[in-house]
């Protein structure tokens, strides 16, 4: 994800379904995840973005469906 970031790739982007492809990596409980999430929001992640299926910001998603209780930890350092 740093390569791709790193030359151009939108850290926002969404899923066919309109799904913003980090929710996936919230959804893990891999340490890569937790990297990976971490330099999403260095390259400005949006956490006010709806996740469609459950109509919640981003940031709320991640507060009521993180695997992994860092990940929530770095997107509320993020959020402030």
């Amino acid at each position: 994800i740093s390569y791709l970031l790193r030359n151009g790739a939108n850290p926002n982007a969404l899923d066919k379904q309109g799904t913003p492809l980090c929710t996936h990596l919230l959804l893990r409980t891999s340490r890569d995840s937790l990297r990976s999430l971490a330099e999403l929001c260095r390259y400005k992640l949006d956490l006010t973005v709806t996740v469609p299926d459950s109509a919640q910001t981003l940031l709320e998603f991640a507060r009521s469906s993180t695997a992994l209780p860092e990940m929530l930890t770095v997107l509320e350092d993020y959020a402030r």
